[in-house]
């Protein structure tokens, strides 16, 4: 069989797959992959006839091309997948390789460390700080930033509780149910990802200022038409005028922070939607269930900026009414805080069973 024939079936297959589906945007790659490079360079190929030579030659044709190490593992990463996926009726493998990458890879670089842009706290707060930019902007930049969530995930989060992903001021929470990749909403990236993620006081108050007179069931962030961002438009049209380096930069601020103010490192994957990985203590360890302490930390760490100078003040005297009785409400809550929150010497004993 040609592997152009292999691969155009094997791509059907990860398209209709039922067990573990594949996301949307691991299909996009795949068929990037495909289009460009395999069929290209090996299409014409007999897949019994692909050997660690041949894999080797189309390793190093890509890297003379100019793709990055990691790419390049990508895609060869991909072509072994579509020759192991030759079965015959019984489900038996048709090309049974040994791979040898210590040869066919002997000339590629080894991938470098990957590059991980962040964001200091200056400027993130001349962000904040900065009229010039407008404040829903600045509204989704300081929400993204607290919370730490995913540009997907907040792209796909409403106004009040549904079945989608959404932002509960009653409860003054963010659920992750979804995450929107072009355009359409489809599960989050990993099963962890459904997640709560709890938000202080102030930024809870943010978002209720500014989704005043919206109706429920919308977008948080929307088009004029009531859809969804997309990621390309919040790339180009928001972050890179503002100076940030990606989304991910802002979710890297607060998963800094949040261990630097000393927060439960399984609170912190619980907030940021890590798996606990292979460690079964912490597969134990449920303090993700304990409201209080979840109240107590996340009003404790706080979110390492300030949002006073997101919202213009407005000089009309019924706006600054409102503002002053929501000051002395925030007043009054935090005052309480310690009062209905469980202490740091009060936490309650982790129990393993």
């Amino acid at each position: 069989m040609l592997l152009e024939t292999l691969a155009e079936t094997w791509l059907e297959r990860m398209k209709n797959r039922k067990r573990r589906p594949v996301k949307p945007a691991s299909l996009a790659a795949w068929g990037s992959y495909i289009r460009t490079w395999i069929v290209p360079l090996v299409g014409e190929v007999e897949a019994e006839n692909f050997e660690n030579g041949t894999l080797k030659e189309f390793a190093e044709k890509i890297a003379a091309a100019g793709k990055s190490p990691k790419t390049v593992l990508e895609i060869v990463g991909t072509l072994k997948q579509i020759i192991a996926s030759a079965e015959d009726v019984n489900g038996n493998r048709l090309y049974p390789r040994n791979w040898n990458d210590d040869f066919v890879l002997e000339n590629i670089e080894e991938p470098g460390a990957q590059s991980q842009p962040t964001i200091t706290k200056e400027a993130l707060q001349a962000v904040l700080n900065n009229r010039s930019f407008s404040t829903r902007d600045r509204v989704f930049v300081a929400t993204l930033s607290a919370t730490g969530l995913r540009l997907g995930e907040m792209l796909a989060v409403r106004i009040s509780p549904c079945e989608d992903s959404y932002w509960a001021a009653e409860n003054k929470l963010i659920q992750v149910n979804k995450s929107v990749y072009r355009g359409s909403l489809q599960a989050p990236k990993t099963k962890a990802s459904v997640r709560t993620v709890d938000l202080p006081e102030d930024v809870n108050a943010m978002l209720a200022k500014f989704t005043e007179g919206r109706k429920s069931g919308e977008f948080l962030f929307s088009t004029k038409g009531g859809q969804s961002w997309d990621q390309g438009y919040v790339r180009k049209h928001i972050l890179a005028p503002l100076g940030i380096p990606g989304a991910h930069a802002l979710r890297r601020f607060r998963a800094t922070h949040l261990r630097e103010a000393e927060v439960p490192y399984e609170l912190v994957q619980s907030w940021l939607g890590h798996a606990n990985g292979g460690d079964i203590t912490k597969r134990y360890v449920k303090i993700s269930e304990n409201l209080k302490l979840r109240r107590y930390h996340v009003e404790r760490a706080g979110i390492g900026f300030s949002l006073a100078n997101v919202f213009k003040i407005s000089s009309d005297r019924a706006s600054a009414r409102t503002l002053r009785a929501a000051k002395q409400s925030e007043e009054k809550r935090l005052a309480a805080l310690g009062t209905h929150l469980v202490a740091p010497e009060e936490e309650p004993e982790i129990v393993l069973q």
